[in-house]
């Protein structure tokens, strides 16, 4: 079955194992590609956002901890507006 195509087969010598398994239809073996690709894609989008939304948190509270300190001026005190907070998409 295995030289005549209708089976394929692998063997694992140091384990001992022998592994079969049919042959499948080329648009299968793509649409079975296509999906896992897609699944790394949404991976690979999901991570980058939460990167994103680590980095835009860190830079509100830095701003926030630069706009909390006092001021040191002799001339007054002064009426700067602190900086406006960014938006954030929340899950």
């Amino acid at each position: 079955m295995i030289v005549g195509g209708t089976v394929t087969g692998k063997i694992d010598r140091k384990s001992g194992i022998v592994s079969f398994s049919s042959m499948k239809d080329p648009s299968e073996a793509l649409n079975d590609w296509n999906h896992n690709l897609n699944k790394l894609m949404g991976l690979i989008k999901r991570t980058t956002h939460l990167i994103n939304k680590e980095e835009m948190v860190s830079t509100l509270f830095s701003n926030k901890s630069l706009s909390a300190t006092p001021s040191t001026s002799t001339m007054g005190p002064t009426t700067a507006a602190a900086p406006a907070p960014m938006p954030m998409e929340v899950d």
